[in-house]
């Protein structure tokens, strides 16, 4: 598992993995639900090539940030307006 966290935005931070990502055979974007799917949708700009290694990870564990959860999705689909169609289907 490898952790980035020097970047300040979600662009920075798929930008700054890639160099990590080159020889691995799969890739796993764990997060918040629309930051995961943001960063998803990030790779596939920057790297297709690397995006089709990407797999499913655990985007929701039930009770994790609860009392947030709700302000988290509302900016996450507010931030995920920017993509488009094509870019905001869940599935790999």
């Amino acid at each position: 598992m490898l952790l980035e966290d020097k970047s300040a935005t979600t662009w920075e931070n798929v930008t700054n993995v890639i160099p990590l990502l080159e020889d691995v055979d799969r890739i796993k974007i764990a997060s918040q639900p629309a930051h995961a799917l943001k960063a998803r949708a990030y790779l596939r700009r920057q790297r297709p090539d690397l995006a089709r290694r990407l797999v499913r990870a655990d985007d929701y564990r039930p009770g994790e940030w609860t009392a947030v959860k709700p302000l988290l999705a509302l900016y996450g689909l507010w931030t995920l307006r920017g993509l488009k169609p094509e870019e905001r289907k869940a599935a790999l």
